[in-house]
């Protein structure tokens, strides 16, 4: 087979140039031989492409060496392309429902209801109503799934951004390894006794735990101390929802009090121990006995000696 054969059967099975450039179309066929089994025939055109230099070598350069604007320039065309994929999928959509709606207005006769004189026979007509019940019943059942499909993907997409954002107020409350690795441990501990559930009992105080910036703060302090914090919210079983997020507004306000002051004593500790470093006396050495100098780097530094020196010369 030659090798012009080759790749204009290949190159049928791309899109039309119309919607793909040739360059583009020249690489999709080269992807497409590169991930279908290997074949003499195959190999052969990757090679002359390779060597008539159609297909330009690209050099890929680590992520670290990439420029912000290079970097920004990505993030748009990336958001482009799926912004651009949603609305061809929107047009698409929207053209079946032209073509539908132009479908009824040319063919009415297909869409009105028929009775038993639009049949020859009683059993044509029952076929035809069994058909548009059973029609009906998959309607119904189609925009059920497509309703609890979106509602599930709408609830999912939710949960995973309160919880990036959650993750988000870990790291800023515990920046380091070792504290996140302790808030993990205690806050494990406590959903494996059971917290998990006592708090999901009112979805109004997880929801408020996982807004709010201090929510892990406070969700720590009610694992640690679960009988101080939890008798405050569910030891009257007639409180109410509302009253009950009044009662975590001023929970989080105690703790976010007792961070504030410790972050107080350990940047006032911190200041204590660099003022001693700095006051901490300069090493002295012994000169003549009884008598101790500090050491200084020559004569013009000590006006005295510098002084007595003067004296001396006159």
């Amino acid at each position: 087979m030659a090798l012009e054969d080759i790749k204009d059967e290949n190159v049928s099975s791309v899109e039309p140039a119309s919607e793909m450039s040739s360059e583009h179309a020249d690489e999709k066929v080269v992807n497409e031989e590169s991930v279908a089994a290997p074949s003499e025939e195959t190999t052969e055109v990757v090679k002359n492409e390779d060597i008539k230099g159609d297909i330009p070598n690209k050099v890929v350069k680590p992520i670290n060496q990439y420029s912000d604007l290079e970097k920004a320039q990505y993030s748009f065309h990336k958001q482009f392309a799926k912004q651009n994929k949603k609305h061809a999928e929107e047009m698409a959509e929207m053209r079946k429902l032209v073509e539908s709606l132009q479908d009824k207005i040319n063919n009415p006769d297909k869409y009105r209801p028929k009775y038993r004189d639009d049949f020859n026979t009683a059993d044509e007509y029952i076929d035809y109503r069994s058909e548009q019940k059973f029609n009906k019943l998959m309607e119904e059942q189609r925009a059920k799934e497509e309703k609890a499909a979106k509602e599930k993907s709408d609830f999912d997409a939710m949960t995973n951004y309160y919880r990036e954002r959650a993750q988000k107020h870990i790291n800023t409350l515990y920046p380091t390894d070792e504290a996140k690795a302790h808030y993990k441990e205690v806050v494990d501990k406590a959903f494996s006794e059971g917290l998990g559930d006592l708090l999901d009992k009112d979805e109004n105080v997880s929801n408020f735990l996982m807004r709010r910036p201090y929510g892990p703060a406070i969700l720590m302090a009610i694992a640690e101390s679960p009988n101080e914090y939890l008798d405050r919210l569910y030891s009257d079983p007639y409180m109410s929802s509302s009253d009950r997020i009044e009662e975590l507004r001023d929970i989080e306000h105690e703790i976010v009090n007792k961070l504030e002051q410790a972050k107080k004593e350990e940047q006032l500790k911190l200041e204590q121990t660099k003022t001693e470093v700095v006051n901490q006396e300069q090493p002295k050495v012994v000169g003549k006995p009884g008598i101790s100098t500090q050491t200084k780097r020559n004569i013009w530094d000590d006006e005295k000696a510098l002084n007595a020196f003067l004296d001396a010369r006159r």
